[in-house]
């Protein structure tokens, strides 16, 4: 096994991943066109609100990723000439 891998980014990545599944499974099923009524709307917004944690689990992510890269700025502009 790899001694650099860090298992709980995986973890962490993992979760995000499901919770980016949960968010763009509200905005396919009708959620945000039927009005707030009954415990069943509560419990959804509630889950839906849990499952806004995926876009800062990502940028933790890649921050810390990130974390010991070396910043060049040139070579980083260059590179987006490329795309």
């Amino acid at each position: 096994m790899d001694s650099k891998r860090n298992v709980n980014i995986d973890v962490i990545r993992i979760v995000a991943l499901f919770t980016v599944f949960i968010v763009h499974a509200f905005l396919n099923n009708g959620y945000y066109e039927v009005p707030m009524e009954g415990w069943y709307m509560y419990l959804a917004t509630y889950v839906r609100q849990l499952a806004m944690i995926c876009v800062p689990l990502f940028i933790v992510i890649t921050g810390y990723l990130q974390s010991g890269r070396e910043i060049r700025i040139k070579s980083t502009y260059a590179n987006l000439r490329k795309f």
